[in-house]
């Protein structure tokens, strides 16, 4: 059976990469609608050997799609959310600018919910969920604490065109000349937060990031913390783990067990060194996991390093299985 979706954003890097693993998919779409704002008449979008024109976004064309991805460059967001909102479909909010009831964890409920704007979990969230499950299942755990190293790419084209410009603009022996983040300078620089602090408050994505992990089944009552830092590296998110199981564990049985887990890799560090965010991740659909030890004194604490491509793996993998569970459950 052909299926209907519509992409708001077809040109961002979150929308390239859905379009990609839309593909890669091979779903049967009987109209796949590629949308934006503000584009010319010129304006395409690859999917696979044909190229999809892009329409300017309006709630008419929408109209009829089972599904609307929404995967615009976050300053973008708001104002298609309004558009989106009016237009009665099931939206699924890639962009996490939507603070709505309905969360996209529960695609069986957000079909039977019906239309609404759903939004999709943090992209440092949808890292983490494949490593913590199997620990919580096997193990249980009562404290988890992320140090989150975050690519420009989680801002979008917009974060990673600043670090390009800034980076040619200090090799050229010339100044930073930051636009963007709070007009400081990124490039070669590390910031200890990540879209501006305000008031020593937790940043959104911090808050949500704990919102959600404290969500999973098993991790309601745990002590749970997310710190995010912004660094000059294009693709790929960097997390450093810290976390205390309810039960001993010890790492050669984790090691085991994430063996077991399908998109989780874990390299053999003696030949191929600890997995990086630019050489393993950038541009690839699995989770690498490395640097995995115990505590000193514990038999109960793991420290571990996880890397994956923030744009593809953070964000476009669980959009796309979402999307087609949703159109299963729409059948």
């Amino acid at each position: 059976m052909a299926h209907s979706v519509a992409l708001v954003g077809a040109t961002s890097l979150v929308g390239e990469a859905v379009l990609d693993m839309l593909l890669s998919a091979e779903v049967p779409f009987e109209h796949l609608v590629a949308l934006d704002d503000g584009v010319d008449e010129a304006a395409v979008a690859s999917y696979g050997e044909r190229n999809l024109r892009v329409q300017e976004i309006s709630a008419e064309r929408v109209a009829g799609a089972e599904v609307v991805l929404l995967a615009a460059d976050q300053p973008l967001a708001p104002a298609l959310c309004a558009i989106l909102s009016a237009a009665q479909v099931r939206v699924l909010d890639l962009t996490g600018c939507w603070s709505a009831e309905y969360s996209a964890t529960g695609v069986v409920d957000c079909a039977a919910r019906g239309p609404g704007i759903y939004r999709q979990s943090q992209s440092v969230t949808n890292l983490l969920r494949p490593v913590l499950q199997p620990l919580l299942a096997n193990y249980g755990i009562e404290q988890v604490h992320v140090t989150a190293l975050l690519a420009v790419s989680e801002a979008g084209q917009g974060g990673v065109r600043e670090l390009a410009a800034q980076t040619t603009s200090l090799l050229n022996a010339r100044g930073a000349d930051p636009k963007r983040f709070g007009n400081k300078q990124l490039a070669f620089n590390i910031f200890p937060g990540y879209a501006g602090l305000q008031n020593n408050q937790p940043l959104q994505l911090e808050q949500q990031s704990q919102a959600e992990l404290q969500a999973f089944v098993g991790l309601e009552k745990a002590a749970i913390s997310v710190r995010a830092l912004l660094t000059p590296v294009f693709f790929g998110h960097g997390l450093q783990v810290v976390l205390q199981t309810a039960n001993p564990v010890t790492v050669e049985a984790v090691q085991a067990l994430w063996a077991e887990q399908a998109g989780l890799v874990l390299l053999d560090e003696a030949e191929e060194g600890w997995p990086t965010s630019v050489t393993e991740s950038a541009g690839q659909d699995d989770l690498f996991v490395g640097r995995v030890s115990g505590v000193s004194g514990s038999d109960r604490h793991l420290n571990f390093w996880i890397v994956s491509d923030n744009v593809r793996r953070g964000v476009a993998y669980d959009a796309v299985q979402q999307t087609l569970t949703l159109i299963k459950h729409l059948l």
